[in-house]
């Protein structure tokens, strides 16, 4: 509690006067008493059997399941024109051919519930023709697991795109209500360069206090779905014990990165503090969609609602695909051709017999790099000695020389 008031003190340049308070009450949700309630064996054999309908699905579409480091799992398909694309990518007759370059992959992070209630949005996601990464987050799945560190989850996901061959933390970050707080995490991590996307995000202001106090429990406007499958004991004790605000939660005000965050947000959101948020989001330059006459969620129901979802998502891509294309043709051309900076120009040193004269000069000629060529391969030299009478960038023998500076 020490360092928590000491942290707010310099962050809101304050002092607060030593002694007692009973007008101050902390926020302790960790502490504060919440009803859970048992659910009968019948709610977990239907939703096992409802996830085992999906995978199915997504199996026919491509996607396969993998493990990582044994905490996390995740489902992965490389494109619809990748090779191992599945059946799906037949029935469209994408031709699936292996291409050097590869696209900045879709990261999806799902809710409460697990990734079966977003089939439909996978499947919109999924024509885009990006690989796609479905992370599986079994504590808020009706699972029984282990609840994993956020810090631990946000390794574990960049090692799996690595494994995947995507090596820069570059992509698109798609994640719904609870699943926000692993992408904030994402989005903030040392190096990242993530466009995400955040719907019904409960990262957003997360200190703010009547979204603290405004549990599901004591929220009589919440629908009853929510409380039935919040209430869960599992889902009871992952939010209560291990939901943390500070390590989720996401600051717009001290962010560099603003421009590469959307927000969407239902207006009749029971949960989230719709008008606060809104006001945060565009006083620090974050684009926010509001989907009018939807509740927390209420795009899982509405079809129309996807294309909103889906047009920010394909935006992103596009812009991140541009700049990507930028940066390798930007590094191609300063491997293909010298440039003023001496990029493939070299310090060339003319002689006269024992003497020495140094004059910076360039190869204009046409050049073949020989490097890579097998047993024969020519290394690249630098600051070749050249004696007067020969060419520039040619030796005694007539073969042509490399200098890169």
């Amino acid at each position: 509690m020490t360092s928590l008031v000491l942290a707010l003190e310099c962050k809101r340049k304050c002092r607060f006067l030593s002694g007692h308070n009973d007008l101050i009450r902390p926020i302790c949700p960790a502490m504060d008493a919440i009803q859970m309630a048992h659910r009968p064996l019948a709610l977990y054999l239907v939703v096992t059997l409802v996830n085992s309908l999906v995978d199915g699905i997504l199996y026919i579409a491509g996607f396969k399941a993998f493990h990582l480091q044994g905490e996390l799992g995740y489902l992965y398909h490389p494109g619809l024109s990748c090779p191992g694309a599945g059946m799906i990518s037949l029935l469209l007759g994408r031709n699936r051919q292996a291409t050097g370059s590869r696209p900045e992959p879709i990261i999806l992070l799902h809710g409460l519930g697990g990734y079966a209630p977003l089939i439909h949005l996978i499947l919109s996601l999924l024509t885009l023709d990006r690989p796609i990464f479905i992370v599986i987050q079994p504590q808020i799945s009706f699972q029984i697991a282990l609840f994993p560190h956020q810090y631990s989850m946000v390794s574990s996901i960049h090692n799996m795109l690595v494994r995947h061959g995507h090596e820069r933390d570059e992509g698109l970050i798609v994640a719904h209500s609870i699943g926000t707080s692993l992408a904030s995490a994402l989005h903030r991590s040392p190096g990242s360069k993530y466009s995400t996307i955040l719907i019904d995000p409960i990262s957003i202001l997360p200190l703010y206090p009547h979204f603290s106090r405004r549990t599901v429990s004591a929220c009589r406007r919440s629908s009853s779905a929510l409380r039935y499958f919040t209430l869960e004991p599992g889902t009871t004790q992952y939010i209560s014990r291990r939901l943390d605000a500070f390590e989720g939660g996401l600051d717009l005000s001290v962010g560099e990165s603003n421009d590469r965050l959307r927000v969407v947000l239902a207006r009749d959101d029971e949960l989230n503090p719709v008008r606060a948020i809104i006001r945060h989001c565009v006083s620090n330059g974050v684009q926010v969609t509001v989907l009018e006459n939807t509740n927390h969620a209420g795009f899982l129901s509405n079809l129309a609602v996807l294309s909103l979802i889906r047009e920010p998502a394909k935006k992103i891509t596009q812009q991140v695909d541009k700049e990507t294309d930028k940066v390798k043709s930007a590094s191609a051309s300063m491997v293909q051709r010298p440039s003023s900076r001496g990029v493939l120009s070299s310090q060339i040193t003319k002689t006269s017999g024992r003497t020495w004269s140094p004059r910076m000069g360039r190869i204009r000629s046409r050049t073949t790099c020989l490097a890579g060529m097998g047993m024969g391969m020519v290394p690249l030299v630098k600051n070749v000695m050249v004696p007067e009478g020969d060419l520039a960038g040619v030796d005694g023998s007539g073969r042509r020389l490399i200098v890169v500076a």
